[in-house]
């Protein structure tokens, strides 16, 4: 029950954080696409993309270290986490040398010679280049301190950190209004600026609270290659997932030019939205799943597995049935001027969240057993065949949506195989997670889809459609989820929580 208590308290601070940055970011995203223009905001997005790259590179690091955390603090041994910290913080340092290393040689020559990019934008595109690879290595540096944050389930401060980060974009996106040089510059150099402010604060917050943050320079070697293999692992998978994603923006912004990267930045600005919901919760799940498989509890570890996975399920088709019918209006009183082949690669990516919900948590209780190697390598072959696939229908067919029905298809056979090598490597039984974890969503989203679907079939479109589609949703959701997937000792908590707060 304590675990459940301090998951809902994490969730809780995740949750305020997420409906803040979600709201000012998609306010922030019209800004931005009205002032730097289409052509613009698909340069930024695509070179610029180096960030959201090691950003992935970032999840992937910080998973490892906190999985270290995580193990070390569920057996009891304390004594071990000053050195994972500190092996740690010395890998992630030399990494980043490397890494920077490699996007000056590559980057500028593919900025150069492969972009399709305009050439009276194309100086802006290498400055652009310059600023996300410095920010690039200050995220890397840093990662230790967010994952100490995480592990130590301090959600608080990673909530308050992110309120602070979306808050000086905002005051950027504002500013580029008043801005009279080159706006594309001044906002790369700024969002830099952010990065560097939010590592200090996580630094500063670490050194203070945490007596595991120093460094010390051990001898203990089996300590860093166990995190270098580890993470190394992750890395690995984390390059597949970088193969199909940016990988796959790259190959748009060839056969098609930078406005289609603009459309899938926006579809992508709603996949985000809607995936912070699903993220949050699992974050708040995670440290808990390492836990209680270093303490030997595998039975609760995959009971609570199963929750995971179930209630992100749920999560993500309440949001998913008003977004699919009412999406084409959102995006229309979002923003000023939609770009092409925005509504239909939104509906493919939000769609894809479903296959997410499996995909994280197995992440989680794979890497709890500290055996990787073949579950992210087999992983990242298949991220990465997205790519030539992609290329293949490029070729022969002109329709920039076909790569996003690639990355699903391919994605699902992913999770498939996934499933499978986690029944053999921790007992994970389908047919457990299937009446735990999928029945529910299917009651539920057989039952909830007819009503919504009626209610947009009989009106035209509008702010009352829109206003009743929601109230709807959400009424006809939580009464069958409350119904068919929440257990007795879930309602009765439910409850509890209900009363105590409007009758103390």
């Amino acid at each position: 029950m304590s675990n459940n208590r301090q998951i809902a308290k994490n969730a809780v601070f995740l949750y305020i954080r997420m409906a803040v940055v979600m709201i000012v970011t998609i306010y922030m995203s019209r800004i931005i696409l009205a002032q730097l223009g289409e052509t613009d905001y698909g340069i930024y997005n695509v070179v610029g993309g180096v960030v959201g790259m090691i950003m992935s590179v970032n999840s992937a690091l910080s998973f490892g270290t906190q999985r270290f955390i995580s193990f070390y603090a569920g057996k009891g041994e304390r004594s071990k986490l000053v050195k994972v910290f500190s092996s740690a913080l010395l890998i992630h340092a030399f990494l980043a040398m490397v890494i920077v290393i490699i996007l000056e040689v590559v980057g500028i020559w593919f900025v150069n010679n492969i972009l399709v990019i305009p050439n009276d934008r194309l100086f802006a595109a290498q400055i652009v280049l310059q600023i996300s690879i410095a920010t690039a290595f200050i995220a890397i540096i840093q990662v230790p301190y967010s994952a100490l944050i995480i592990a130590h389930e301090r959600m608080n401060i990673y909530a308050y950190v992110a309120l602070v980060d979306v808050g000086l974009k905002l005051l950027i996106a504002l500013s580029l209004t008043s801005v009279a040089y080159d706006k594309l510059i001044y906002y790369a150099a700024l969002l830099s600026l952010v990065q560097i402010i939010q590592s200090i604060i996580y630094v500063v917050y670490c050194k203070k609270k945490f007596e595991e943050c120093y460094v010390v320079i051990h001898k203990e070697k089996k300590m860093y290659i166990d995190i270098l293999r580890y993470s190394g692992w992750n890395l690995f998978g984390t390059l597949g997932f970088m193969g199909s994603d940016q990988g796959v923006n790259m190959l748009l912004n060839i056969f098609f030019g930078p406005t289609v990267n603009a459309a899938r930045a926006i579809a992508y600005q709603v996949k985000s939205a809607v995936q912070q919901f699903v993220s949050n919760l699992q974050t708040a799940f995670n440290p808990q799943l390492v836990k209680l498989y270093a303490a030997g509890k595998k039975d609760e570890m995959l009971n609570l597995l199963y929750d995971n996975i179930k209630y992100s399920l749920l999560l993500i088709w309440a949001i998913f049935l008003p977004l699919f019918f009412e999406i084409d209006y959102l995006l229309s009183i979002w923003l000023v001027e939609v770009p092409q082949y925005t509504l239909i690669f939104a509906k493919i990516v939000i769609f894809k969240l479903f296959l997410v919900c499996f995909e994280q948590p197995f992440i989680t209780v794979n890497g709890a057993t500290g055996d990787n190697k073949v579950f992210t390598v087999v992983s990242a072959l298949f991220l990465l065949s997205v790519l030539p696939i992609s290329y293949i229908y490029l070729r022969f067919e002109d329709l920039p949506y076909l790569v996003f029905i690639v990355d699903f298809v391919v994605y699902f056979i992913m999770v498939v195989w996934k499933s499978c090598y986690l029944r053999k490597q921790i007992g994970l039984s389908l047919r457990l997670m299937f009446y735990h974890s999928i029945k529910p969503l299917l009651i539920v989203a057989l039952f909830s889809v007819i009503p919504i679907w009626c209610i947009n079939d009989c009106m035209t479109q509008s702010f009352v459609r829109l206003a009743i589609t929601l109230v709807a949703s959400v009424i006809i959701n939580a009464i069958l989820i409350w119904r068919f997937a929440l257990t007795n000792p879930i309602k009765e908590v439910v409850k509890y929580k209900i009363l105590s707060t409007f009758f103390h």
